[in-house]
């Protein structure tokens, strides 16, 4: 027979003990991960969320900015015909 036989009384492999001795997590670091998750996840929604705004207030930054260039060229063309007018009846009275 072989002699590597092991006999009745020696202990079969005896498994590890402490930290990481099985792959079961406990229920605290479950916990931890699940938070850090939650806490990456919230982060990313914030700013996500800061981005839009930040596209949003540029756009009506722009659109302010057209609409103000719009009515000064109208309040300038108004002024124009105002002064065209004023000119021509000056003119006319003569």
């Amino acid at each position: 027979m072989s002699d590597e036989r092991r006999d009745s009384t020696t202990p079969a492999e005896v498994p590890e003990l402490g930290y990481r001795a099985s792959r079961r997590s406990s229920k605290s670091g479950k916990h931890r991960r699940r938070e850090a998750r939650h806490k990456r996840a919230k982060a990313s929604v914030q700013e996500r969320a800061q981005s839009a705004v930040g596209a949003v207030a540029g756009g009506l930054k722009s659109a302010g900015g057209v609409l103000l260039a719009v009515v000064a060229g109208v309040v300038l063309l108004v002024l124009i015909a105002a002064g065209v007018n004023y000119g021509a009846r000056l003119l006319a009275r003569r």
